[in-house]
């Protein structure tokens, strides 16, 4: 329906252009009306070369107005190229303290490893100074105990040998009796 609707539209459209064409009274495409440029209040042509003279004088102004600019880049770039020297420079000397200070801490922990072995060395040997020491004292206090048991089973044995004669002698008496 909407198909049909437009068309409907289109060839009314159409019909409507068509008698207007055919009438005569209405130009297809008549576009602003034709008036002299005198009498419109514009200017005359000017002459070519005044306009190409005008062109150049543009021109001429905005090769100065570049030239000026360039000049003025130029001095931009080349205090920046004085500003990048100088930060080079300031970076190889910050990487040069930054080697020194990593080389003097290595030489620092190595010194205190150092140290620390040392002092640990020395602490093994007091350590095992101590144990051996305490492994002779134990030694000495064995030796002893051993000796004082020794003595203790000799005089057992003896009083045990007393013992034994005097009960040998009774039994020999008892025995002559």
């Amino acid at each position: 329906m909407v198909l049909t609707t437009m068309r409907t539209l289109r060839s009314v459209a159409e019909a409507a252009l068509l008698l207007l064409a055919l009438s005569g009274d209405v130009e297809p495409n008549p576009g602003p009306p034709r008036v002299p440029r005198a009498a419109r209040g514009g200017e005359p042509k000017q002459d070519k070369q005044q306009i190409m003279q005008e062109k150049v004088d543009g021109h001429e102004g905005k090769i100065d107005s570049l030239e000026k600019l360039a000049k003025e880049q130029a001095k931009i770039i080349e205090q920046m190229r004085e500003k990048q020297v100088e930060l080079e420079k300031k970076l190889e000397e910050a990487k040069v303290e930054a080697e020194k200070r990593a080389e003097e801490f290595k030489v620092e922990a190595d010194n205190r490893v150092e140290e620390a072995k040392v002092e640990a060395d020395k602490k093994v040997a007091e350590a095992k100074v101590e144990a051996d020491k305490k492994v002779e004292e134990a030694k000495v206090e064995a030796r002893r105990r051993l000796v004082e048991a020794m003595v203790e089973a000799g005089q057992r044995l003896e009083e045990a040998k007393v013992e034994a004669a005097g009960r040998l002698q009774e039994a020999r008496v008892g025995l002559r009796s």
